[in-house]
């Protein structure tokens, strides 16, 4: 290097290092900014953040279930990779820049035929192997054909690796089960039962066979997949005091999943240790057996927030084999019996955000015809769908004032009814969750009496309203009864709010998110409730 040549030198680290301190002067001075959330092109979230600090923007429990593309300390969440294949092979290897991916998809062409699907699956896994990749908390497959293969061994035999065409399918599951955490999920299209069979040898871990036999059925269960790995991919931290939880003396928590379809799900645990030890949380209890964790699951105090940090890894909600998007309320109890919202606790709900690859493999043979534009429209969305989440550091465009509409959910005992025996002879807990509303009776029944349908809390038992989708304002129950008569309304004594009743018309008003209602004096029967939510 001549003497110029390191003035030059000196001059671009010097500039460079004067560029440094300037942002670093500019970051003290604008200590803390805004982050939003943008879901849908909509800002449903935002938080304040340091630029100083490393910035960690974790997406909240906020009702709706997203993971995928955006960003959590400076790095991508959502990586892609392709294999497009028929006699030929193309690739597209794994990358963040997902727009990329979109475009390698669209401009694939199905001018030629044969099939090299079981060749294409085993490249794909390899695409995990590549130099500079992230450490990934989930890697899945997404392997899409229409036909038997009729070409692999003839691709495996131009490298050197013999393979008879009747082995193909079984050497590409041997491939795959050399990949330790794989989900691969295979998409099959046609009728031909036996390429089904071959199809579902290249299903691993958590992914699942899919048949379709219409172009028009493409997008939607590419969707449905893309929605399976999202929910297998989700993790929950449960935050909580600590405290010293020893000798059978717990601290219990009560877990209510509501998936789509109107699922429910119930599970207890309890919390046991103490800050030098560390905490372990056991399954106590499960309901429908739907939801479930890894656990016994171990926690410790987080020094930053204070609070025993629990991650509940591999939560999901799966019914008939299938998973399920779901959501769900934590509440908490220091006796196991009576439990409540964990607001003094602070225990929330909050999703780890998850790195995760995806390698899709799609069949581009002739054979595809008409139906090779639809598989790729469907295979972009599906990338669309797992790309919803972005950060943006934009002022978010919500209005300062609180919303004021009001929401009315009505819950009508010959329709909305719980999970409780038809027999009201046996008393028992049931449970109804409406749009964002539970009711939680401790013990009664919903059954046939006098050929008519009831919402039954039995003396000295209660029935606790609770929302997840703001503060209730407004009450009213219509029951069997007058006043305080058996049966009727004014057997009923409340924690908070204001409370009266008239003939068989009960009303309570007031604002909170959960309000207990005891039947004190005696049975409470009522064949509607009607709870409002915002200004009354």
């Amino acid at each position: 290097m001549n003497i110029n040549n390191t003035d030059f030198m000196k001059k671009i680290l010097l500039s460079m290092l004067s560029l440094l301190v300037s942002m670093t002067m500019f970051a003290q001075s604008e200590a803390v900014r805004k982050m939003n959330l943008v879901y849908d092109g909509q800002v449903v979230y935002s938080r304040s953040v340091s630029l100083i600090d490393s910035i960690k923007f974790v997406w909240e429990e906020t009702g709706d279930d997203v993971i995928g593309g955006g960003e959590v300390d400076g790095t991508k969440q959502l990586y892609v990779g392709v294999v497009a294949f028929n006699q030929n092979v193309r690739q597209m290897p794994i990358t963040s820049d997902v727009e990329a991916v979109k475009a390698f998809i669209n401009e694939q062409t199905n001018d030629k035929d044969f099939t090299s699907f079981a060749y294409s699956v085993s490249k794909g896994n390899q695409m995990f192997d590549a130099e500079a990749l992230p450490a990934f908390d989930k890697i899945f497959m997404l392997n899409f054909s229409d036909g038997t293969d009729n070409y692999s061994n003839m691709k495996w035999g131009e490298e050197g690796r013999m393979v008879s065409q009747r082995n193909v399918y079984d050497t590409a599951r041997y491939d795959l089960q050399q990949r330790d955490g794989l989900n691969s999920y295979a998409l099959g299209f046609g009728n031909d039962v036996g390429f089904g069979a071959n199809m579902k040898k290249v299903v691993m871990g958590s992914g699942s066979y899919f048949n379709v036999t219409s172009a028009n059925e493409l997008q939607s269960t590419f969707n449905e997949i893309a929605k399976s790995m999202l929910a297998s991919a989700k993790n929950v931290l449960l935050k909580t005091n600590p405290g010293y939880y020893v000798g059978g003396d717990c601290k219990y928590f009560r877990f209510t999943f509501t998936a789509e379809g109107g699922y429910t799900d119930t599970i207890y645990a309890q919390m046991e240790g103490y800050p030098a030890v560390g905490y372990t949380l056991t399954i106590s209890k499960v309901s429908n057996n739907y939801a479930y964790f890894d656990a016994p699951a171990k926690g410790v105090v987080d020094n930053e927030t204070g609070k025993v940090h629990i991650p509940l890894n591999n939560l999901k909600f799966t019914k008939d084999g299938e998973e399920l998007q779901y959501k769900f309320v934590i509440e908490v109890s220091f006796d196991g019996e009576l439990y409540y919202e964990d607001v003094e606790e602070a225990s929330t709900a909050e999703e780890i955000d998850k790195r995760i690859a995806v390698v899709l493999v799609l069949d581009c043979s002739t054979s595809m015809g008409d139906a090779f534009a639809p598989m790729k429209a469907a295979a972009v969305n599906f990338i669309e769908t797992m790309e919803k989440m972005e950060v943006d550091d934009s002022e978010p465009n919500i209005p300062d004032v609180p919303n004021t509409e009001s929401i009315v959910v009505t819950f009508d005992a010959d329709v909305d009814q719980g999970n409780a025996p038809t027999d009201y002879n046996n008393a028992s807990a049931f449970k109804i969750i409406k749009d964002g509303i539970t009711l939680d009776v401790s013990s009664g029944v919903l059954g046939t009496y006098n050929d008519e349908m009831h919402y039954r809390i039995y003396k000295n038992q209660s029935l606790t309203i609770t929302s997840t989708v703001g503060d209730i304002s407004k009450i009213e129950f219509t029951c069997t009864a007058n006043d305080a008569e058996k049966h009727g309304p004014g057997c009923f004594i409340v924690d908070k709010g204001a409370y009266s009743y008239s003939g068989a018309t009960g009303i309570w008003n007031g604002s909170a998110n959960a309000i207990t209602f005891t039947a004190s004096s005696n049975q409470v029967r009522a064949t509607q409730i009607v709870v409002t939510i915002g200004k009354p």
